[in-house]
């Protein structure tokens, strides 16, 4: 009886090939290898073949689960429990051992294993894929379910490697490209996760992938529409309106970010991405383009306009103004000097307003009114309006601006807010931070601009002669509290 005491292994670099079939090629590859390996302990690369620019790998654990499974389950011709292939573990001298792949397009959609001797030895079925990375995203655990498929679409571009990708040290952050046409998806209710009809074309395409929508869409139809645009990257349009019964919507868009601590960041120069650094010490916070991976990839998504709410209250006493509707006479708000429309970027989310064409002023949606409440003294709450992220001032000089409101009493008075760019509040970012400059008060932030995910609400307190106070935060999505100070009526 011979026994391999100590042996050097090499690697076979190619098998011997048989071509039969027509129609269908089936490919017989053989080759000798060293008995005493135990497979179930080997989670390497045993085999590994292309085909169609896609590597596809098969580990010794895999063969050896494959025949261990089929030997516990039994083959029909006699008992599990009789086989001394149940506990299938290391290659043996004297066995012919035969791997049957089936290759599809996506990944190896089966792989059976089966021993013959000089005996025959069978397995049950196994799996190899093409998908050789693994990602890590970040994950606040609050997912878009079955219910919530009319507020999202799913798009990706795909980007060329220079060579095979084997794993995630190949890094590709340029989102510019074509994302085409939404994926038709479908909610997996067993894995809790979102399924498309998209595959991995093979082992030499990245893809950025990315989520698109209106989160208070209910229409089964997609409501964002992608714009090309090669030169600067995929867009789609966004507007300012009130917040139902017009052209806006509370459009969100979403990536697979990198996992982080406290609050993401976002830049007015590269959106949700926040680039930092150069060359090789480039930081990014939206994760780099995939490559075929089986790891579930978690998308963030976030609101990408803004929101205005105005509240406005009267003083007590003889300065008291009424604020109540008076027959078809009502309090009315009105935003001032503002840009109306914007774009969004889908590969990093950056947000630009379009300076081409500012509204004078547009009405925010009615308020209701509250009587005096203990000190609450009486008001007109809730004026509402959705905006696209932008300054609060502009220009220098005779080209100089600012936004500002209007408000308007059954009285037929007007009370002006001409410069909303001066507020100060304290910022508490919870989810995303932003680069609010420090005011001359200590721990107050100037509100100069609007951004992407935040809601802002100024609370106005007016009387005969003017604006007593108006005081500013941001609720919601991030919070802000501020005080803007006195405005008198000529201001």
């Amino acid at each position: 009886e011979g026994k391999w005491t100590a042996h050097e292994s090499q690697n076979i670099t190619n098998m011997k090939e048989t071509v039969t079939g027509t129609g269908q090629t089936n490919r017989k590859l053989e080759a000798y290898v060293l008995p005493d390996k135990n497979l179930m302990n080997s989670t390497t690369n045993m085999i590994e073949f292309e085909i169609d620019n896609a590597k596809y790998y098969v580990t010794g654990k895999q063969i050896a689960e494959a025949v261990q499974k089929y030997y516990t389950i039994g083959d029909g011709k006699g008992t599990a429990a009789a086989s001394t292939y149940k506990d299938f573990t290391t290659l043996e001298a004297g066995k012919h051992y035969i791997i049957n792949l089936s290759v599809g397009k996506k990944s190896i959609d089966r792989i059976t294993a089966a021993i013959i001797e000089w005996e025959t030895v069978n397995s049950d079925d196994a799996i190899a894929k093409n998908t050789h990375s693994d990602f890590t995203f970040a994950d606040n655990n609050s997912k878009y379910t079955k219910n919530d498929a009319a507020k999202f679409n799913l798009y990706r571009a795909a980007k060329p490697a220079d060579d095979y990708i084997s794993g995630i040290e190949d890094k590709n952050y340029d989102w510019k490209g074509t994302y085409g046409e939404a994926a038709s998806k479908n909610w997996d209710e067993t894995n809790n996760v979102w399924k498309t009809e998209w595959f991995w074309e093979n082992n030499l395409t990245y893809y950025h992938f990315r989520a698109i929508g209106d989160a208070d869409n209910t229409s089964n139809t997609p409501s964002i529409t992608i714009t090309p645009d090669a030169s600067n990257g995929d867009y789609f349009a966004i507007t300012s309106g009130m917040l139902s019964g017009s052209s806006y919507k509370d459009y969100v868009w979403g990536a697979p970010f990198k996992p982080y601590s406290g609050q993401l960041t976002y830049s007015k120069t590269t959106g949700f991405d926040n680039e930092t650094g150069t060359g090789t010490s480039t930081s990014h916070q939206i994760s780099q383009a995939l490559a075929a991976t089986e790891s579930t990839i978690n998308m963030l998504l976030f609101h990408v306009t803004s929101q205005i709410t105005v509240n406005v209250y009267t003083t007590d006493g003889a300065e008291k103004v009424n604020l109540n509707e008076d027959g078809a006479k009502k309090t009315t708000v009105e935003i001032l000097k503002f840009l109306p429309n914007g774009k969004v970027l889908v590969g990093n989310g950056l947000v630009t307003a379009n300076e081409n064409t500012r509204t004078e002023s547009a009405f925010m949606s009615d308020g209701s009114f509250v009587a005096k409440n203990g000190s609450t003294n009486d008001g007109v709450i809730g004026f509402k309006y959705g905006i696209v992220p932008q300054s609060l001032k502009w220009g220098e000089g005779a080209f100089a601006g600012t936004i500002g409101l209007r408000i308007t009493t059954p009285d037929g008075n007007q009370y002006l807010v001409k410069d909303l760019s001066t507020c100060t509040a304290t910022v508490v970012p919870t989810n995303l931070a932003v680069h609010y400059n420090d005011a001359t008060t200590a721990g107050m932030k100037v509100i100069n601009e609007w951004y992407p995910g935040y809601k802002y609400t100024y609370n106005i307190a007016i009387k005969k002669t003017g604006v007593e106070r108006i005081t500013a935060a941001v609720v919601g999505w991030e919070e802000v509290i501020g005080d803007l100070g006195t405005i008198d009526l000529e201001n």
